[in-house]
């Protein structure tokens, strides 16, 4: 994702002619929705990494033993997985934005 980013903006200030994004605020937008969108996939891979991975290495039986309701289970898992990829998304969009901002004061 970084490397798409970063060939489509050496491009865009690489011919002077061609105005890909015409402001900064242009640009951050579209590094934000290519970061939404990569965490988006991310967060998809890992809840079905974690939920299909206990049926497929035979441990949501060891967790059906359990006096705990199985849906409360998958339920903590995912809601887990949603605030793991909720904070990982906002300290990647911050770190964007200040790295961003910092060459938007040096052009």
């Amino acid at each position: 994702m970084a490397g798409v980013v970063w060939a489509m903006l050496q491009q865009g200030w690489a011919e002077e002619d061609i105005v890909i994004y015409p402001t900064y605020v242009a640009v951050l937008r579209f590094i934000r929705v290519m970061v939404n969108i990569t965490f988006a996939i991310f967060a998809a891979v890992l809840m079905a990494r974690i939920i299909i991975g206990e049926y497929a290495n035979k441990t949501i039986s060891l967790l059906s033993v359990y006096p705990i309701d199985r849906s409360k289970l998958l339920l903590s898992k995912l809601t887990l997985i949603s605030l793991v990829t909720l904070a990982v998304l906002v300290v990647s969009n911050l770190f964007i934005s200040v790295v961003l901002m910092d060459k938007a004061r040096l052009a």
